[in-house]
């Protein structure tokens, strides 16, 4: 297996749509360390990494946390929205802030209280 295959299949395993590792063509052709980049649609995130340190950039984003999302649902359901929370904060967290709660949905110098009545929580964290 090829440097690049193995970055490649380490990127499979991001299992994020978009993403993908390129070799970076070097036009100094006494530069014989391979050098890498990851693209995430057409922008570049991460910089030139040779094997290792790219290995070292995908393991750092494969441990980092997703944020988890509430839908947070209100008696009236026009005022439902979608906000996203702590990656450690869990179901329970998220219905203690939440439900029961007044949150005033209306434009300077309005006010519009509304009252939570429940949440959909989506933990993105799970395996």
């Amino acid at each position: 297996m090829t440097e690049i295959e193995a970055l490649q299949n380490a990127v499979r395993y991001q299992n994020t749509t978009g993403l993908a590792v390129l070799e970076w063509f070097e036009q100094d052709k006494r530069k014989s360390v391979k050098m890498y980049y990851l693209q995430f649609g057409k922008e570049t995130i991460s910089p030139k990494l040779d094997y290792k340190n790219m290995n070292h950039f995908l393991l750092g984003m494969s441990r980092g946390k997703r944020l988890n999302d509430v839908k947070v649902i209100f008696a009236d359901q026009q005022y439902n929205y979608l906000t996203n929370v702590s990656a450690l904060s869990t179901k329970e967290d998220a219905s203690l802030y939440f439900i029961g709660r007044y949150f005033d949905m209306g434009a300077y110098p309005d006010e519009n209280l509304q009252i939570c009545t429940e949440i959909e929580f989506t933990d993105r964290n799970l395996k």
